[in-house]
């Protein structure tokens, strides 16, 4: 993919301190590349973070 296709996207996100205060920062958008035809091992480390 040409890099001009691609863009930035920032999100402002709210969490909790260790002392319980509500944090506010920036975020962001994480893009998973994998293959449509996973092998087993691919599909493995995929199950293991949550992405089925």
């Amino acid at each position: 993919y040409d890099r001009s296709q691609w863009s930035d996207i920032w999100l402002r996100t709210k969490r909790y301190g260790a002392d319980g205060r509500v944090l506010s920062g920036t975020g962001g958008v994480c893009y998973l590349y994998f293959p449509a035809d996973a092998s087993a091992a691919q599909r493995a480390a995929l199950a293991s973070v949550g992405i089925r």
